[in-house]
Parts: structure tokens; sequence; C-alpha cells
């Protein structure tokens, strides 16, 4: 058997190089747009950010006075908490209730409209429409 040699030294910057680096920029600039950048609100969180004319918004952000934890005091013992806590719990679950009746309005109403043809192509259509809502409906919980 042949033994494959490497070449020692640099590898070289290749024209597959700059093809991948390129096809990965958008990727590399949304991370940072979406990923890297908001976590300027955690910092948010922990100071008493105030605006001052003039002046941008990281200017603002490093000379704000810092507050630890005091900011998550005042809202736990504010009453708005326990409303914005039970808005939270609650909001997916009524949102999945208005999506399986919007879904079976929608399925109704095409069962209703294709039933008035009355042919055999027409009734299996039906069959079909319905079969294919109760999945979904069942696949929503």
């Amino acid at each position: 058997m042949k033994e494959i040699k490497k070449k020692k030294g640099k590898r070289r910057w290749t024209r597959d190089d700059t093809d991948l680096t390129l096809i990965s920029l958008p990727t590399f600039i949304w991370f940072v747009l979406f990923s890297s950048l908001p976590m300027f609100g955690i910092i948010i969180a922990f100071k008493d950010y105030k605006l001052s004319p003039g002046h941008g918004f990281i200017y603002n952000l490093l000379h704000s006075d810092w507050v630890g934890w005091s900011n998550f005091t005042y809202f736990f013992k504010s009453n708005a908490f326990w409303m914005l806590l039970r808005n939270t719990v609650l909001m997916p679950f009524v949102g999945s209730f208005q999506t399986v009746l919007h879904q079976g309005k929608t399925c109704a109403s095409l069962t209703r409209k294709w039933m008035r043809h009355g042919t055999s192509l027409t009734r299996s259509g039906t069959q079909l429409v319905m079969f294919k809502c109760k999945l979904v409906t069942q696949n929503q919980n």
C-alpha cells in the first residue's frame, strides 16, 4: 500500500475558502445583530438608565448609575407583577384555543361549501378535508 504524504508547511488560502467565507458571512452578521447586541438589554436591567441630550445610546448606558437588584425588587413588589405573570402563563393556552376554533370554522365552511354540489367527487373531497382537519386539530394539542 502506498502511504499518502501530507505536505508540511502553511496552507494557502484558496478560492473555496473565499466562497465558504462569503456564504457564512450573512450567518455571522445575523448572529452579531440578534445574539450579541441584545445583551445590552441585560445591562440596562441592572442600571438606572437615563438619557442625556446630545449623547448616544452607548454613552448613556456606560454613564448611568449601577443599581444592582433594586430594579428587580421594585418590580417583584409591585402590583403589576402578578398580573403580568398571570398573562404570561395563560396567553399560550388562549392562543392555541383560538387556533383550534379558527381551524374548526374553516373546516366547517369548506365542508358546507363542497357538500352543496352533491357529486361523488365532492363527497370524497369533503371526507378528505374533514380527515385532514381532524389531523391538524389533533396535532395542535
